[in-house]
């Protein structure tokens, strides 16, 4: 198969994947307590991701201090923090909502790589991008002082809460620099999230022996723990090590189309220009931000080399059409030297 195809086909599997999650995690609130449902998620996910990782990846163990560093802040920020913040908001606003807020998470991590990471800088149109997503947040949101403790305004507060965890856990990963595979970091990561959240949920006093378990609930948690955490980190790795962080990172922006798209018509959610508007300051905000990157990227696409080489190296026609009216010139002029010697 063709890697621009296979490549493609990863590309839209993972965005679907993570899109179906907060259907999924809509579904299952109804019946499940949310930090309890978080926790089986990952018991799922780790364990499937854990013997993958023994199978398939040889460098799976944590073995340094940095990769240690980098599992526990991935565990704490990206699992802990990030699904217990996120699935206690969804109890309160959609699916569509939640995935646009969440969307925000690749315009938060420049701030944080400003600050923790040494050799960072924000230029003038990164800033621009980082008031574009701003603008996209307050959009969706649409802050009124007078409601802030109400429930749609608390579900987004904690979503958005959710975003800025995992880009804070994104950028102290890359502080840590681990020298092991992403794939068995994440995998390490899930478990002794699983183990954390589970411990938070009892602490809360979830009741967990009133959960009644219907298909529709199993099914939801099938897919969470099984396609969109196991399956779906697999691929989004896979593509990371094929096309760069960059590319990948445009799944943020697919994800809230598909979550939309299916909230609207499984869930009868609604969908707002105001939801559409938002989302659309988010992706240019983000866009501004990685302009540098994107513009390098473009370099590298075989279409943008071809046109390149197409302006900057002489045309073969032109060149044997110069070619022939010099040697013609070069004729006469001989042909007007001799007949003078004559």
């Amino acid at each position: 198969m063709d890697p621009r195809y296979r490549n493609g086909g990863l590309f839209l599997l993972t965005a679907v994947l993570f899109g179906g999650t907060f259907a999924a995690i809509k579904t299952g609130l109804a019946v499940v307590p949310p930090i309890f449902f978080a926790a089986l998620r990952f018991d799922i996910g780790a364990a499937v991701l854990l013997a993958y990782t023994v199978v398939r990846i040889d460098d799976w163990r944590p073995h340094s201090r940095a990769d240690w560093n980098a599992v526990l802040a991935s565990a704490a920020l990206i699992v802990v923090a990030n699904n217990v913040l996120l699935f206690f908001g969804q109890q309160f606003t959609t699916s569509a909502i939640a995935s646009v807020m969440y969307s925000f998470a690749p315009v938060l991590t420049p701030i944080f790589a400003l600050v923790l990471l040494g050799n960072e800088r924000l230029s003038w149109t990164g800033i621009l991008g980082i008031l574009f997503g701003f603008v996209g947040i307050t959009i969706v949101s649409q802050p009124d002082p007078g409601n802030m403790l109400t429930g749609d305004a608390v579900g987004m507060g904690l979503v958005l809460l959710a975003a800025a965890s995992v880009a804070l856990g994104g950028v102290l990963v890359r502080r840590a620099e681990p020298t092991m595979s992403s794939v068995g970091m994440t995998a390490w990561a899930m478990l002794i999230g699983a183990l954390t959240i589970h411990v938070l949920s009892a602490a809360l006093g979830e009741s967990v022996s009133r959960v009644q378990w219907d298909p529709l609930t199993v099914l939801a948690l099938a897919y969470i723990g099984v396609l969109a955490t196991a399956v779906a980190y697999t691929t989004y790795f896979g593509l990371l090590e094929r096309v760069g962080p960059i590319k990948v990172s445009l799944t943020t922006y697919v994800v809230p189309l598909v979550a939309t798209f299916i909230g609207w018509t499984l869930l009868d959610e609604s969908i707002t220009v105001t939801m559409l508007g938002g989302f659309v300051f988010i992706f240019f905000g983000f866009v501004l931000l990685e302009r540098q990157a994107f513009e390098e990227e473009l370099r590298r696409l075989p279409v943008a080399n071809s046109r390149f080489a197409a302006r900057h190296q002489p045309n073969s026609v032109d060149a044997r059409t110069r070619e022939q009216q010099y040697d013609h010139e070069s004729s006469a002029q001989t042909c007007e030297t001799d007949c003078c010697d004559d």
